[in-house]
């Protein structure tokens, strides 16, 4: 049953990358956003997938206009 389901979060994550990458391309639907939640179903499951994952995210929260810079 794991199986199954890890297999189904691949699929799923494979597919809204590509629709991503297609809607990026061909200014329908906004494709940044699908490529991201692709990226966030098809490889969190395993754990060289979630350490890019994480690496990812904390590298553009370090990049973020808003963010509080520490005193000098």
């Amino acid at each position: 049953m794991a199986n199954t389901l890890i297999l189904l979060r691949v699929l799923t994550g494979l597919a809204l990358i590509i629709v991503g990458i297609a809607a990026a391309i061909l200014p329908v639907i906004p494709g940044i956003p699908l490529v991201i939640l692709g990226i966030t179903f098809g490889f969190t499951w395993h754990p060289k997938g979630l350490r890019f994952w994480r690496r990812l995210k904390a590298a553009v929260l370090r990049r973020l206009p808003w963010r509080k810079r520490a005193a000098t």
